[in-house]
């Protein structure tokens, strides 16, 4: 996992090819496919694929590889991860989408991905434990979001807003 984390492909193949375990996961639910997606490493997760890692492991707040690709803004990930299974509509345990989570971090690039490969704009984020702190709602609205004003029109580039 810790090669998968610094992207060092090589370790990372010589430790399959002898082995080891690719949906290991740790304590935290975290797996090497996590750790690369979160990381950016795409040629890591591209070859993890390939022996047979799963993009359906949670970690112990409800995150996945695509969720974690979604937030550090790793397009190119994020595709490779909906390439291979991941599902889009998987939320973190408060209800954080990846389309969210995109949208927060303002990566307008990931977040044009996830419309176009169906995530749904208008899904509100439930937090269970911050009842009345703002954080409900869709993506769009959220005070992160607002922030990114590039972002919008990425979101009027699908019908979803007028941002004028």
């Amino acid at each position: 996992m810790v090669a998968s984390y610094a992207g060092h492909i090589d370790c990372v193949k010589e430790l399959v090819l002898q082995g080891a375990d690719i949906n290991l996961q740790r304590e935290s639910g975290t797996t090497a496919l996590f750790f690369a997606a979160q990381q950016g490493h795409n040629d890591v997760v591209r070859f993890l694929f390939e022996f047979g890692a799963s993009t359906e492991f949670r970690t112990k707040d409800g995150g996945t590889a695509l969720l974690a690709a979604s937030q550090y803004g790793h397009m190119q990930v994020v595709d490779t991860l909906l390439k291979h299974g991941a599902n889009i509509h998987d939320q973190l345990y408060d209800g954080a989408t990846a389309l969210f989570l995109a949208a927060q971090g303002g990566y307008l690039d990931v977040t044009r991905l996830l419309l176009s490969s169906g995530a749904k704009v208008n899904q509100p984020r439930q937090v269970m434990s911050c009842r009345g702190s703002g954080q409900g709602g869709p993506a769009l609205l959220q005070p992160h979001f607002l922030r990114h004003q590039s972002a919008l029109g990425g979101f009027k580039s699908f019908g979803f807003c007028d941002t004028s």
